[in-house]
C-alpha cells in the first residue's frame, strides 16, 4: 500500500497518509471536511545518503523496513484512535 503525501487547501495541513492504489485520492480533508486535498507529488532522488555511511545494501534496506512498520503502526494506531473518538 502507497504513502501519499497531502495538502488541504482549506485548513492548509499537510499530512502522509497510506491508500490502496485503486484508493489513490481523497474526497475530503479528513481534518476539516472540506473539499478534496491536494494530492503533492513525492520527491524521488537518484543518490541515498545513507549509503555514504559505509552501510551494507541490506543495512540500508532493513532500516527502511523497520522505518516503514514504524510508520504503519502509527497510522494504524492514528485510525483506531479515530474510530473509537467517532463512535
Amino acid at each position: 500500500m502507497p504513502k501519499y503525501h497531502f495538502k488541504c487547501n482549506d485548513c492548509t495541513r499537510e499530512w502522509w497518509q497510506w491508500l490502496s492504489i485503486s484508493q489513490s485520492d481523497l474526497e475530503s480533508c479528513p481534518h476539516c471536511n472540506h473539499g478534496p486535498p491536494i494530492k503533492i507529488p513525492s520527491v524521488f532522488s537518484t543518490g541515498c545518503s545513507t549509503m555514504t555511511e559505509n552501510k551494507q545494501v541490506g543495512e540500508v534496506v532493513e532500516q527502511a523496513i523497520l522505518e516503514s512498520k514504524k510508520d504503519l503502526k502509527k497510522e494504524i494506531k492514528d485510525m483506531k484512535d479515530k474510530l473509537y473518538d467517532d463512535i
